[in-house]
């Protein structure tokens, strides 16, 4: 593995990792009963090369429903594989990813779950990478997931987080 204080005057070697965790905000774009609410995201990642990874990540978002819909809260826990492409620009780097992604979708109304289900979508996005430390840069990251299955939809995400390089 390379040394993560070599970061700051050269992009990631192979071998590098990173940790990233971020916050923000999930929006469906294919389903007008639901509106945008919170979302947690963690992510491990490892350079093959200066400028490519491998990213495994794991989220949570909700989705409230809107008042006259009649339908319940939306929640979904996902775990997605993506390949990134970094270009290295100083203190500001910009990125895209692309990938799969296996989502558990719940379906509440009141205190009971009425709809569970196990889909399968695919996601993609891009974002800025801001160095603020060494081996610490803010991350701004906007993804579309596109989710198979009985009812397919799609949800945007965007996040603001921090990613640790080690």
């Amino acid at each position: 593995m390379g040394c993560a204080t070599s970061l700051l005057a050269a992009p990631p070697r192979t071998g590098d990792l990173a940790f990233t965790v971020g916050f923000g905000l999930g929006a469906p774009l294919s389903d007008g009963d639901f509106s945008g609410g919170g979302l947690a995201a963690g992510s491990q990642e490892i350079h093959w090369s200066s400028a490519n990874s491998l990213r495994g990540s794991l989220g949570f978002f909700d989705l409230p429903a809107e008042p006259d819909s009649g339908r319940g809260q939306r929640s979904a826990i996902y775990l997605a594989g993506n390949v990134s492409h970094n270009w290295w620009r100083g203190a500001v780097f910009p990125y895209v990813t692309g990938g799969v992604g296996i989502y558990a979708i719940e379906e509440r109304t009141g205190p009971r779950t009425d709809d569970d289900k196990v889909e399968l979508g695919l996601n993609g996005g891009a974002g800025l990478e801001f160095r603020v430390h060494t081996a610490v840069t803010l991350r701004l990251e906007g993804m579309i997931h596109a989710l198979t299955g009985d009812s397919p939809q799609t949800i945007a995400t965007g996040t603001l987080g921090l990613k640790f390089y080690y």
